[in-house]
């Protein structure tokens, strides 16, 4: 994560998603090397990303319960573990 300050904190997904404002990210692929939190999730879904891959630990028992919700509201999100 990129640490601007003690207290303010911008994932590296965040960081790439705004990175790429002008870019139209629906149906693209993202890589992340940590288990995203739900903020970015709600991100990676809010711009149509359809496939994340990540390395590490699965830490955020509320990112997998969105994770599981999501078939539920047809919102396609196909989840890759690395290892």
């Amino acid at each position: 994560m990129i640490k601007n300050s003690p207290t303010w904190e911008i994932s590296a997904a965040y960081d790439a998603i705004f990175s790429a404002r002008d870019v139209n990210l629906a149906d693209s692929i993202i890589f992340l090397s940590y288990f995203p939190c739900v903020d970015d999730l709600k991100l990676i879904i809010a711009v149509g990303i359809k496939i994340l891959y990540f390395f590490g630990e699965i830490a955020d028992s509320k990112a997998v319960d969105l994770m599981n919700k999501l078939s539920d509201e047809n919102i396609i999100l196909e989840v890759i573990h690395l290892t």
